[in-house]
């Protein structure tokens, strides 16, 4: 710990001794950065009283992201898991981070934009903005808030803006093709990209500007799960009117992907986490292909095929118009209209356990059932374990033919066909009006939007596979007592609970509507000393008819058959039926405020004051959880309270650039749902309790220009974070009513590194030869509540270097995570199979103590790739 403090230590100094380099020649000191990112109006970054970053398309290039969210590890106090891949990632900001490692909520406190507007507005478990978000040769810049001003210029986002802007044939004039190629997974899985963008006038019009662009990607992953992990693309397009008085723009994109994301490998050793033997960092543990179609509760057919991934599909339409009167005043209008579609065809809640485990049995409705229980691999019919039951509720195994037993000894995974969709259509509309006279500058506006929600679930099935890479679907039979007779528990592609697993039937149907007025308010009380303050008042309704699944009512009889009518097919003779449907609704309301005192000590150094407080309503997450009567008439969760205060000091050099953003932050009424199961099977959350979790840091943004050819850009921060008044609920009998209520002592908050570091050292050797070396460190975290143990930090290394061949003719070469560290740990979850790998907050640090070797999952950093780059420009 005292390495990395110190580190970070000389990083500061080594800032502020470089004065002494060589004038800056890659920036014109003249062309001021403008940006429109957590303000009320366009204005120098290196002036504006924020702290948001600005990535141009240089910096973009060279971070060649894994994601949309993983070129904001280039900003200090951000916080980004993109482990699993180009979805499901995790994002926060200054210990605004609750909930942050569970990837099915990552946007939770933060906004992410295109050209100034939400992607979507809308974010429940496993649906979120990045599913629609993805990085090309349309990118002009990416423009980064953290916190502060957030409160009053973001819709129900206090945590963060980060805004991706889109080129026009107006600022960017030509035609520019990319094509990589590149051997991810340490080198063993391919990887084929194409880019296209093209911008300029139409005919020999100065007033009407054009652009379109996009990209295409076929890939089989990190880790190669048997068949293609990311495949598909987007294009986008624009059309700019300049009228002189102002513009219109109106843009259309169309997104079509399918994306995989990775799934848990085993691991031990709490203090110091690596994957157990016989597992390696490239493994895949997602189910096969296994296609195959049920019988849904709602009475229709639903299919599910592996091959098909999460496919995210999205459909918009976007106008801006901007105006500017002679009297300064004036206004600007932005609309977007989109249609999103997310349809689920992959694994989940895939974890190690004992074969032995009721809930194997459990799931797929043969729990109760004596008998022997045969697992066989479908290649060759071969007998890999036999389990016997006496009783029907005891289970042992009496034949063990199982790989990687020196795991865990009768280990298997468990696997689910996880088949949700989500439909998601959304109206937003912002418009501000602006007026400016003599020292005063203020805003007003109006934020709207509406989106009909429609989510569900159809249950395609639950498998066992063994603990191995890219792992078969065992067949699974069990021959009653007697002689017979024998049961099927798997369809013939090795699926049982058909239309059951995993809540089968489930159907959530609503709306989110919001209604947001601010206003802004610039004061030049000096010619250096500005007050700048503004307020927001949010109004955010839901409605939701949630239809729940449940056991049909002849659960436990089989002599119907089921959809096949054939009673000895036991994996279709459980669907579930739905009942009535429960209504509800929901409202918040409340008022944020910022408020900021700068004084400009000199043209290049600025300093400021900022104090904000705002709130976060829940998401519709929260209205999907009232799935009874209930607790649709009596569960009510607050809004979640922030406040922050930061420093910043801007100083923009003719040798270095440096902004330091002290910050203090705090995030109260923070509640973490649990999972647990009653004495009939059925999935329940005990009460939330809510607690605090409080962050003090520095955050250090630096370029230092040493000499003409070399650059060093750097993103750090330091900080420390406390968490006070959490508990949680420990399950007892099969009872809902027992539960026990277990305070959390307070201690240091979960998930929230004590260092993060980026940089990039940037060597320009000739005119047309360059190279870069960027260091990535996450420090220290502890891994939950209960502090139980520590995420250790760790570094990636990637390197970079480019040649210019001809004057449109560039290429490439990139190794990502050069070093190949596969001990990285970006999540985790501990040991005990299903249901209670999920819960990652109920580990404590009595039980790593009493085993600290014990089995638990994570999920690593992502191997080393590598990528060669051919980019041509017209």
């Amino acid at each position: 710990m005292k390495t990395i403090w110190n580190l970070g230590a000389a990083t500061v100094a080594l800032i502020a001794a470089s004065a002494q380099a060589q004038d800056r020649t890659n920036a014109d000191e003249d062309d001021d950065i403008v940006i429109v990112t957590g303000v009320f109006r366009e204005q120098s970054i290196e002036k504006a009283p924020v702290a948001v970053t600005a990535l141009n398309e240089d910096e973009i290039d060279r971070a060649l992201p894994v994601s949309a969210a993983d070129l904001l590890r280039n900003v200090p106090g951000v916080f980004v898991n993109s482990a699993l891949g180009e979805i499901r990632n995790v994002v926060y900001s200054r210990g605004v981070s609750a909930g942050s490692t569970e990837a099915a909520s990552g946007y939770f406190y933060v906004s992410l934009q295109e050209d100034g507007l939400p992607v979507s507005n809308v974010t429940f478990s496993n649906y979120g903005p990045d599913y629609f978000a993805r990085p090309d040769l349309t990118l002009s810049s990416l423009e980064a808030l953290r916190g502060g001003t957030a409160t009053i210029t973001g819709p129900n986002a206090p945590g963060g803006i980060f805004n991706y802007i889109t080129k026009n044939g107006r600022t960017h004039e030509g035609t520019e093709v990319a094509f990589r190629y590149g051997l991810e997974g340490d080198g063993e899985n391919p990887y084929y990209r194409g880019d296209f963008y093209h911008g300029g006038a139409i005919g020999d019009r100065d007033d009407l500007f054009y652009s379109v662009g996009g990209f295409y990607r076929s890939s089989d992953g990190a880790r190669n799960p048997g068949y293609t992990l990311n495949e598909g693309g987007q294009i986008k397009g624009n059309l700019l009117w300049d009228y002189g008085e102002g513009e219109l723009l109106f843009t259309a994109k169309y997104l079509n992907d399918r994306n995989g994301f990775f799934e848990f490998l085993p691991a031990r050793n709490f203090n110091d986490p690596e994957l157990v033997e016989g597992i390696d960092a490239t493994d895949s543990f997602l189910p096969p292909a296994s296609p195959h179609s049920w019988q849904n509760p709602s009475g229709g057919t639903s299919s599910w095929d592996g091959r098909d991934l999460v496919k995210s599909e999205q459909f918009s339409l976007s106008a801006k118009w901007d105006h500017e009167f002679s009297n300064g005043l004036s206004f600007s209008n932005s609309f977007r209209y989109s249609d999103s579609e997310t349809d689920w065809n992959t694994g989940a809640v895939i974890f190690s356990l004992p074969i032995t485990d009721p809930f194997v049995y459990i799931l797929s409705n043969s729990f109760g059932f004596p008998g022997t229980f045969e697992f066989r691999n479908p290649s060759d019919g071969s007998l890999v374990a036999e389990v016997v039951s006496t009783t029907g509720f005891d289970h042992t195994l009496t034949q063990n033919n199982l790989p990687n037993q020196q795991i865990l000894d009768g280990g298997v995974l468990t696997q689910v066909a996880f088949d949700p969709r989500h439909q998601v259509d959304e109206v937003m509309n912002q418009f501000t009006v602006s007026k400016e006279w003599e020292r005063h500058a203020v805003t007003g506006g109006i934020f709207y939007s509406h989106a009909d929600i429609n989510r569900r679930f159809d249950g395609g099935g639950f498998g066992i596979s063994p603990i191995a890479d890219q792992p078969p679907l065992y067949d699974i039979t069990l021959t009653l007592p007697g002689g017979g007779p024998t049961l099927d528990i798997t369809s013939p592609e090795g699926w049982a609970s058909l239309g059951d697993a995993i809540s089968g039937g489930l159907v959530n149907d609503g709306t989110q509507e919001q209604i947001s007025l601010f206003f802004g308010h610039n004061f030049s009380i000096t010619d250096r000393l500005i007050l700048d303050w503004g307020l927001r008042y949010e109004d955010i309704s839901y409605e939701i008819t949630n239809t729940v699944p449940a056991a049909a009512p002849n659960f436990g009889d089989p002599s119907e058959g089921g959809a096949d009518g054939n009673p000895l097919t036991l994996f279709d003779n459980f669907p579930n039926v739905q009942l009535p449907p429960i209504s509800t609704d929901r409202d918040y309301d409340y008022l944020s405020y910022s408020a900021s005192l700068s004084y400009q000590w000199t043209d290049d150094i600025l300093t400021y004051l900022r104090f904000s407080s705002g709130e976060k309503a829940p998401d519709f997450q929260t209205l999907i959880d009232l799935d009874t009567v209930d607790e649709a008439d009596s569960l009510f969760v607050d809004p979640q309270e922030i406040t922050q205060v930061e420093l910043g000091i801007k100083w923009d050099h003719d040798y270095f650039n440096l902004a330091l953003f002290p910050f203090w932050s705090e995030l109260d009424n923070v509640t973490s749902p649990q999972l647990f199961t009653d004495g009939d099977g059925i999935n329940y959350s005990p009460p939330p309790v809510g607690g605090t979790l409080t962050t003090w840091g520095v955050e250090v943004e630096a370029d230092v220009f040493f000499t003409d050819y070399l650059t060093l850009t750097t993103a750090l921060t330091l900080q420390t974070s406390e968490s006070e008044n959490f508990g949680l609920f420990e399950e007892n009998t099969p009872s809902r009513d027992d539960d026990t209520f277990v305070p959390i002592p307070d201690g240091d908050a979960d998930n929230i590194p004590n260092v993060l570091a980026r940089s990039s050292l940037v060597y320009v050797a000739t005119d047309r030869v360059s190279s870069f070396v960027t260091w990535n460190y996450i420090g220290d975290r502890p891994a939950n509540r209960f502090n139980a143990f520590e995420l250790p930090g760790f570094s990636t290394v990637d390197l970079g270097i480019i040649g210019q061949v001809t004057d449109k003719l560039t290429i490439r070469g990139d190794i990502k995570n050069a070093l190949n560290n596969e001990d990285g740990v970006m999540s985790w979850a501990p040991s005990g199979g299903f249901v209670r790998s999920l819960d990652r907050q109920a580990l404590t640090r009595e039980a790593v103590a009493a085993d600290p070797n014990q089995l638990f999952s994570v999920i690593t950093a992502q191997p080393r790739a590598y990528f060669v780059t051919l980019n041509y420009s017209f």
